[in-house]
């Protein structure tokens, strides 16, 4: 398996639609124990993250990583590396119109399938 293309589709989970919109969904690709830190550095759940996400798919309009227009955004500067048995921390940047983040997730591999525990975006200064 090659983990950084695995990744790579993954990412930004809450704006992947190919991995499904429903609230079931966004459950199975999240761990139970889910938190994540937004770019204000407040700590939201894993609750506040699928209700969020299920507000933007709402609008018909929003396809997630999709809806943005063509130039106004970017995904890249994937790595990964393994912190633990069946864990691996991903690092990313994501551009979108003018702010410029930097997504730090922790993914743990059940043996089925892998499921996110942990996700932050830090606003990163031009």
């Amino acid at each position: 398996m090659d983990l950084l293309e695995e990744f790579k589709r993954r990412e930004p989970v809450f704006q992947r639609p190919e991995f499904g919109t429903s609230k079931r969904d966004f459950e199975k690709l999240t761990a139970e124990s889910f938190y994540g830190v937004d770019g204000f550095g407040r700590r939201y759940s894993r609750e506040q993250a699928i209700t969020t996400a299920l507000a933007m798919y709402e609008d018909p309009k929003y396809k997630g990583v999709h809806t943005w227009p063509a130039g106004t955004w970017e995904i890249g500067k994937f790595e990964w590396q393994k912190i633990a048995n069946n864990k691996v921390l991903v690092t990313y940047m994501m551009l979108t119109r003018n702010n410029m983040t930097r997504r730090t997730s922790i993914w743990h591999f059940t043996g089925k399938d892998w499921k996110i525990m942990f996700h932050q975006a830090t606003p990163v200064q031009p």
